[in-house]
């Protein structure tokens, strides 16, 4: 376990695990965007298909 440790004492592992640990929370920052702007993506479409539905259904009535 000492020696893992001390590996760390290098300034190429500090700056990796700095990298790492940015990378991480930067991915999952925009994975969420990600996946929040394909919601709203999907919400848009059902909206206009019965918007187009309730005008179908209004003109045969």
């Amino acid at each position: 376990m000492n020696d893992f440790i001390q590996l760390f004492q290098y300034t190429f592992f500090q700056n990796a695990l700095y990298a790492s640990l940015l990378i991480s929370i930067l991915s999952a920052i925009i994975g969420t965007y990600i996946v929040a702007r394909k919601n709203v993506f999907i919400s848009g479409g059902i909206t206009h298909a019965s918007f187009g539905g309730i005008g179908i259904a209004t003109t045969w009535v």
